[in-house]
């Protein structure tokens, strides 16, 4: 069961994401909800502790409940986090990039080194630098009993635009 959170990742998910079950994909849609989606999934997953969950983040938003960690750890609730980190809040850097002429303010994030924060709570983490790297983590850390985590680092998004408008990646020129 998956959940994803708001804007560029969630985004993405929301159009991308293979769904094969009525109600087992949770989002809390267009809110902006930085922060919702880590806990949750630990709350779904203590409701349904027989089912798989994994939430997937951006680093902005995951950073916003960091300390879930410890909730996770402490009680043995094992989700499966898959943090998307490009280093800024990428939705507020978009719309800075498209509608201010790139003037940024605020939207740049230096993240920290991730993975070496995510195991100080004592939770496994691995970075997946490559598409089958993310496949096989996924599957490694979905069959562990306890939480676990994952880094995708990625570059700047391209415009969310075409897809929430039905279209391709590209079919709507900035």
């Amino acid at each position: 069961m998956p959940f994803d959170e708001l804007p560029q990742v969630g985004y993405r998910a929301a159009v991308g994401y293979p769904v094969h079950h009525p109600g087992t994909f949770l989002t809390p849609r267009y809110q902006g909800t930085l922060g919702y989606d880590y806990p949750s999934a630990l709350g779904v997953k203590v409701g349904l502790p027989d089912r798989a969950v994994d939430s997937i983040n951006g680093d902005g938003g995951f950073c916003w409940n960091v300390q879930e960690l410890a909730t996770a750890r402490r009680h043995g609730v094992g989700v499966t986090a898959v943090v998307f980190n490009g280093n800024a809040y990428g939705n507020v850097r978009r719309i800075q990039a498209d509608g201010f002429a790139g003037r940024f303010i605020g939207s740049d994030q230096p993240s920290p080194d991730c993975v070496r924060l995510v195991e100080s709570f004592s939770v496994p983490a691995l970075r997946a630098e490559a598409p089958a790297r993310l496949a096989w983590a996924l599957q490694d850390c979905l069959s562990e009993a306890g939480s676990t985590w994952i880094e995708v680092p990625v570059a700047e998004m391209p415009s969310m635009l075409p897809l929430l408008l039905g279209g391709s990646p590209g079919s709507v020129r900035d």
